[in-house]
């Protein structure tokens, strides 16, 4: 195997590798907004309640992970590289 088709298919897995984040993150993204909805829906029915008290932190605690994540798979490839 020649360095060019070496190269071109570890340029391939890492695509696939950050594609495959990406869809992680959308089924977040979605699931985060499903939870709003349905949380806006039932607590707009209830006059005493105050709708999505918690999705901030909840929100923040998701992009937190993420970033860590984030940081994790850079070391991760980092470390692999080296």
């Amino acid at each position: 195997m020649n360095n060019t088709v070496f190269a071109d298919t570890v340029e391939k897995l890492q695509a696939q590798g950050l594609e495959t984040l990406k869809q992680a993150q959308a089924a977040q993204i979605a699931a985060v907004t499903s939870a709003k909805e349905l949380v806006n829906n039932v607590t707009s029915r209830i006059p005493t309640t105050t709708p999505l008290g918690n999705l901030p932190t909840v929100v923040t605690e998701i992009n937190e992970l993420n970033a860590s994540y984030a940081v994790k798979l850079i070391e991760q490839q980092n470390e692999y590289v080296n």
